[in-house]
């Protein structure tokens, strides 16, 4: 059983690597049964993910539906989102009873599997880590203060508790820098380092002369791309207030396209801030909307420049990937394992994401074109092949089909 209570309307990235595996699966067909285990308007509102479960259907791939379980929406804070995950999976897996269980956020299990979280049933669980972070300090990954080494020290005695959890069996870690650390916490789970996976299109370009006719981007500017949920921890306001303290004749040279989902709430708060650069003549393009997964990549062809302003961003990130496979240099933070993938693979370069000062000094040299003329765009292509979708299948598969 894959099991997955993500939000459908919020979930893309969620959704996506659902397609990966059902697509793995699809074409290698081995024996067994793979419930699905998802809200069913997942599957409506990324229509790729509902035709992958109708063309596996006859390969023994099964949805189950989380709504047939669901008594009273919550919508709190992180404990409470934590409990209602957790209900559902025990519902799921005293009903279903599949052998093995891979939780596609392990993350949010921690707590509950710390606690000792029960089952009916006989079951093993597996699940793909997407942050852990009780490593950065010891890495040396950004300035850490005193308050984020306590919150790591806590993370690790965390994890270490949910990973001393019966039923535990392997993690797929998206950070591959944290297998060894995660190793030592226990010796019998087998922690298996997962590639973040991303999709290369044989072409990028039929649709960017239409789409740049369509968002009137201005001739001989430089397109800076924000690609994803455009929410508070996605550093919009730092970067907007980088773009306003640079010179007129610098900001009219740059188009800064924010694409992505937004709440009417958090568009009104960003809507002075972008009327105030528009009349200094920036151009600002905002596109609050689910963007259509076939529609992505000629965004990121479009552009010059990708930028990830992410405030303390914990994991890895799907935007890097994307813009790392359309040979795209990114601007990205220096904390963490982005600014890490940024510095070693040479994906484009690092800054205090926290700092406008600092985003906009660097905004400077791309208007200079002194940063993309040494941007090593092939490394970048190559970077991405690693991370294939098809690896990120197999990886997860071979692993879980295989006899112990």
């Amino acid at each position: 059983m894959v099991f997955d209570d993500a939000d459908p309307i919020q979930s893309g990235h969620n959704a996506l690597y659902l397609c990966h595996l059902l697509q793995w699966w699809g074409e290698a067909r081995p024996t067994g049964r793979l419930d699905v285990a998802i809200y069913s308007n997942l599957a409506n509102v990324h229509p790729r993910l509902g035709a992958l479960l109708r063309r596996t259907e006859p390969y023994g791939v099964r949805l189950v539906p989380l709504e047939e379980f669901m008594t009273d929406e919550v919508h709190g804070s992180t404990l409470q989102r934590i409990q209602k995950s957790t209900r559902l999976l025990k519902k799921c897996v005293d009903k279903y009873k599949p052998q093995r269980c891979l939780l596609m956020y392990f993350d949010q299990f921690r707590l509950p599997l710390a606690c000792r979280l029960r089952f009916r049933s006989s079951v093993e669980l597996s699940g793909i880590y997407f942050s852990p972070t009780f490593h950065y300090g010891l890495l040396k990954w950004g300035r850490v203060s005193l308050k984020e080494h306590m919150r790591q020290w806590r993370n690790g005695m965390l994890i270490g508790a949910a990973l001393r959890h019966p039923a535990i069996r392997r993690i797929f870690c998206l950070d591959p820098y944290a297998v060894s650390f995660l190793q030592e916490f226990n010796k019998n789970v087998e922690i298996v380092a997962l590639a973040d996976p991303v999709e290369i299109p044989e072409k990028y370009d039929d649709s960017i002369a239409e789409l740049r006719k369509e968002l009137d981007v201005r001739t001989g500017t430089k397109v800076l791309l924000v690609l994803g949920v455009l929410g508070r921890s996605k550093g919009i306001e730092e970067l907007l207030t980088a773009v306003g303290s640079l010179s007129e004749t610098t900001a009219r040279q740059l188009c800064l396209l924010l694409v992505g989902r937004m709440t009417k709430d958090r568009e009104r708060a960003l809507a002075d801030m972008v009327a105030s650069l528009r009349k200094r003549g920036a151009q600002i393009i905002v596109v609050n909307k689910l963007v259509r997964e076939e529609a992505i990549n000629s965004y990121y062809a479009l552009a010059d420049l990708v930028v990830l302003p992410y405030r303390r961003h914990a994991g890895s990130s799907g935007s890097l990937m994307r813009a790392a496979a359309a040979g795209k240099a990114v601007l990205g933070p220096d904390y963490g394992l982005i600014g890490e993938l940024i510095r070693r693979y040479h994906l484009g370069w690092t800054m205090d994401s926290t700092s406008p000062r600092s985003i906009a000094h660097a905004l400077e040299k791309v208007v200079r074109d002194k940063a993309l003329a040494s941007f090593d765009e092939a490394g970048a292509r190559e970077f991405a092949r690693a991370h294939s979708a098809g690896r990120f299948g197999s990886t997860i598969f071979t692993s879980l089909l295989r006899q112990e």
